[in-house]
């Protein structure tokens, strides 16, 4: 296993309910930095890219035309978008899967994100 896998496996994703997925978005701001070294500037846009793509797939129209925004501001369309979600919206489907699998996957690749740029 690499690293990156490891450290999204430790995450236990299939526990993690839409209220611990709401308390990853309200932190996500103050983890996220807003510049890094040349050597994981490419890591930070991913994860930039993660965020901004998951609340697109939540239906979020200002998120597919805010693109690189902020992401204090994007985090907060992705929490807009899942305080309005109801127990059946989190067993649709996106891409074949749960809404709730795909956020789920959505927040571990993120968070494995999050602990490369932290040096992990």
């Amino acid at each position: 296993m690499t690293k990156r896998s490891e450290h999204i496996a430790g995450l236990s994703l299939s526990r993690m309910t839409p209220s611990d997925i709401e308390v990853f978005f309200r932190l996500l701001p103050k983890r996220m930095p807003s510049r890094t070294v040349p050597e994981l500037e490419e890591v930070l846009a991913t994860a930039r890219n993660r965020v901004v793509q998951l609340a697109a797939d939540l239906g979020s129209v200002a998120a597919r035309s805010a693109g690189d925004a902020r992401i204090e501001a994007t985090s907060d369309l992705v929490l807009e978008q899942i305080a309005q979600m109801r127990r059946r919206d989190w067993k649709s489907r996106i891409d074949g899967s749960k809404t709730i699998d795909h956020v789920r996957r959505e927040v571990g690749e993120i968070s494995a994100d999050l602990h490369e740029l932290a040096g992990g």
